[in-house]
């Protein structure tokens, strides 16, 4: 994987906030099949994307289009601040973050910032 210029505590925190989200969410499965998967890769010449994904009930379909909106949440105990404040904190690294809606099996959401440029300096 290339290298990344961006603030490592709050990409962990971004990080934080989906696996917590997906624990969550497995907690509450019907399915005996619980699992969280943390993928990373290169996304384009100029970009890592890392995604978490979980097996457990998804984003209803009607809530997708605000999940990231503050105070959207699907949590009987949830404030519905955390994704909203990842979107600040990606954005603030210069990248971006979706819920891939194509994922059928739970919930898949993916983040991308871009990789260090090479400074020159060949020594």
């Amino acid at each position: 994987m290339p290298d990344i210029r961006a603030d490592r505590v709050q990409l962990e925190t971004v990080l934080q906030n989906l696996v917590y989200n997906s624990i969550d969410a497995i907690a509450g499965a019907q399915s005996a099949h619980r699992e969280i998967i943390i993928d990373a890769s290169v996304l384009a010449a100029d970009e890592i994307c890392i995604c978490v994904s979980d097996t457990g009930p998804g984003i209803p379909s009607k809530m997708q289009p605000q999940v990231f909106e503050p105070f959207t949440t699907g949590k009987i105990d949830g404030t519905g601040l955390g994704l909203a404040i990842s979107r600040s904190l990606v954005e603030a690294n210069r990248g971006k973050i979706w819920l891939d809606k194509s994922f059928a099996a739970g919930a898949r959401f993916c983040f991308s910032v871009p990789v260090s440029k090479p400074t020159g300096n060949h020594d």
